[in-house]
């Protein structure tokens, strides 16, 4: 990588990395197959290895849709983030045959038809800050899947009783770039169920450095507030849970010690 000249080494720019999804992309890809393995595990424990029709509220850039379809599966998304969809319709073109995607909320999704697998897998769910809205997106879910069918849920359970900042860093790298992104979250706040997270994602060419900030809050649960809201669905079961390791053969209890938690709901 050649060196860059003083007006060129770093420009900040406070554009949401949600509007940048080449390099959001990019950065998280690299888990796709093995969240798609573990669908297909699903699919095979919990629906006999059937299924006809999957949607994944909340699709972003796409990347698990592309890789299911490239599978052979038929599949249905949508994102509240313009940007990120078009992404999504343009780097899944060559399956468009198999995929149908369009601008939706998570709270208030409504489809024509109904489908026997769903999944939503990295925290995308606690972006629904209220009660309400989270409620109302079990409500769309459970319209939305046949008698039987399966939603993957996957989000991290909240530690109340941490005090100190946390951070994790990502770095993904090829020969023309380089990303890096880092996530800081602060302590819960147990009354307003709130808890603030930032992330910093440096993107890094042979031209230039450019380094972007984003700011958001996620809901909080712990797994007696997760167990009522799954208990106020109507439609919905939780019938297994996870970690994130994805371990089909070892189910763990809802009132276990674990915070990365993938819970199995069917359609009653």
């Amino acid at each position: 990588m050649e060196l860059l000249s003083a007006r060129e080494t770093l420009i900040m720019d406070s554009m949401d990395w949600y509007n940048l999804p080449q390099y959001y992309d990019f950065i998280f890809d690299t888990e796709t197959q093995r969240d798609a393995d573990f669908l297909e595990g699903v699919i095979e424990k919990y629906l006999d290895g059937k299924v006809e029709r999957i949607f994944e509220p909340a699709c972003g850039s796409g990347r698990l849709i592309r890789e299911l379809a490239k599978r052979g599966h038929m599949l249905k998304g949508f994102d509240s983030n313009r940007s990120m969809l078009n992404f999504a319709v343009n780097s899944t073109r060559r399956y468009s045959d198999k995929v149908s995607l369009t601008l939706a909320n998570m709270d208030t999704f409504r489809f024509e038809r109904t489908y026997d697998l769903a999944y939503c897998l990295i925290n995308t769910f606690r972006y629904l800050s209220t009660e309400d809205a989270a409620r109302g997106h079990l409500r769309c879910v459970g319209n939305s899947l046949k008698p039987g069918g399966i939603y993957v849920l996957g989000l991290h359970l909240t530690d109340y009783s941490i005090t100190r900042c946390e951070r994790e860093r990502t770095v993904r790298e090829n020969k023309h770039l380089t990303v890096v992104c880092n996530i800081q979250s602060w302590p819960p706040d147990r009354k307003k169920r709130l808890q603030r997270f930032r992330a910093r994602m440096r993107v890094e060419t042979p031209r230039r450095m450019r380094e972007y900030e984003t700011a958001w809050m996620f809901r909080t649960y712990g797994p007696r507030q997760i167990r009522s809201l799954f208990d106020a669905a109507q439609d919905l079961e939780c019938i297994d849970t996870y970690g994130f390791d994805y371990e089909l053969s070892c189910p763990h209890s809802m009132g276990g010690g674990r915070l990365d938690r993938v819970f199995i709901l069917r359609r009653t």
